[in-house]
């Protein structure tokens, strides 16, 4: 069973990961690190909000050390994606481009705290990596949940109209594009189009 404690020291990490100059970390309530905190329409919502120049970007932050516990976040960040959400910060609307899950483990690439295995490489995953829909490493089960969560997007547009018109991904890593890069990356899709981007 994941613990509050577990999920507030994982925000943390996060927010202090993403941070910069022009980025700013959003909570969605009061908290014990001093963090500004967004204001919602909804009781249910996101954990944080990205407040940069390249857009928001709201974010559901689950704990890796439970699976189900990460899967759960799947289906918030859809009721999330195709609620009517209102977000503002000091008197501003906030109109976020993406909707993300993320984890502790999100620096490293991957969502899930088990997972060691890369998706095999292939020339049509290589020719995605040039193209820049995918990133060039994919952690197995993170790969696996990602498309999942697609599938559930395409479905609430055939099944209750549901007009795609934000990304909706994993907050991941560049160290899947190089060794060297520790830079936050989203990896999403907005209705056809996957794609990466940095923060």
């Amino acid at each position: 069973m994941v613990t509050k404690t577990q999920e507030e020291n994982a925000k943390f990490a996060l927010a202090q990961w993403i941070e910069s100059p022009n980025t700013t970390v959003l909570w969605e309530k009061k908290n014990a690190f001093g963090k500004p905190v967004f204001e919602c329409n909804r009781a249910e919502r996101p954990d944080l909000i990205i407040h940069s120049p390249r857009g928001d970007i709201a974010v559901e932050v689950k704990s890796a050390t439970s699976m189900a516990n990460v899967i759960d976040g799947m289906g918030q960040l859809l009721r999330y994606a195709t609620g009517d959400l209102e977000f503002s910060y000091d008197g501003e609307k906030l109109n976020p481009v993406c909707y993300v899950l993320a984890t502790e483990c999100s620096p490293m690439g991957k969502l899930f705290a088990f997972e060691k295995k890369f998706v095999p490489r292939s020339e049509g995953k290589n020719y995605a990596a040039q193209q820049g829909q995918i990133p060039l490493n994919e952690y197995r089960y993170t790969h696996m949940a990602l498309r999942t969560l697609w599938r559930f997007c395409d479905n609430e547009v055939r099944s209750h109209g549901w007009i795609w018109s934000r990304g909706m991904g994993f907050l991941l890593s560049g160290l899947l594009n190089s060794p060297n890069d520790i830079s936050p990356m989203i990896q999403a899709k907005l209705a056809k189009t996957q794609y990466i981007r940095g923060i």
